[in-house]
């Protein structure tokens, strides 16, 4: 906490710093354990046990407040899973007993991740990571493809990719439709 008071006298303490401040703050995980400007040791055990401790030991917030303070930058996502905790579990149901795959488990910084697609959006467009926040794109993803990150997908696109999952029936029931199709 000592680190975060020196970052606020450096940055000077307004509403519109503290995104910056907690991104540094953060980085070095500094909000686990601290010691106090009074010389007490805190130790948290979680993200929100440390933004509701009040002042001088802790920002005296909660994650609804932080989050609404950090929105528009890049250290949203970051404040967002620190507040959510990690997902646990294996991740099964009651018919697979356990793991489908391993493809979404682990926090996804890359693809067509919400998180990787908002930081991309902020570094790449802010103009349209502005408006995304305003609420003027109905999703990321939506805000994405406005940006050209994302390709949209196109009629012969979902065809292609999803072809390949059906069976011969089917396919000839398809093939059928187009022949009937080409025949008008």
């Amino acid at each position: 906490m000592a680190n975060l008071a020196k970052i606020i006298i450096e940055n000077g303490f307004a509403i519109k710093n503290v995104p910056d401040i907690m991104q540094q703050f953060i980085k070095k995980n500094e909000w686990q354990s601290y010691i106090t400007i009074t010389g007490n040791e805190i130790v948290n055990k979680s993200f929100p046990e440390f933004l509701q401790r009040k002042p001088p030991s802790g920002p005296g917030c909660d994650c609804e407040m932080m989050l609404r303070i950090c929105q528009g930058h890049s250290v949203w996502d970051t404040v967002n899973d620190l507040c959510t905790g990690a997902h646990g579990g294996d991740r099964g149901n009651q018919w697979t007993g356990g793991k489908v795959n391993n493809v979404n488990l682990g926090k996804a910084d890359k693809g067509n991740s919400k998180s990787y697609l908002r930081r991309r959006l902020a570094k790449q467009n802010p103009d349209i990571f502005q408006a995304l926040n305003e609420g003027k794109y109905k999703s990321t993803h939506q805000a994405a493809i406005a940006a050209g990150i994302v390709k949209p997908t196109t009629p012969i696109m979902y065809v292609k990719r999803n072809i390949k999952k059906l069976n011969r029936e089917e396919l000839i029931e398809i093939l059928n439709e187009i022949q009937e199709i080409l025949r008008r």
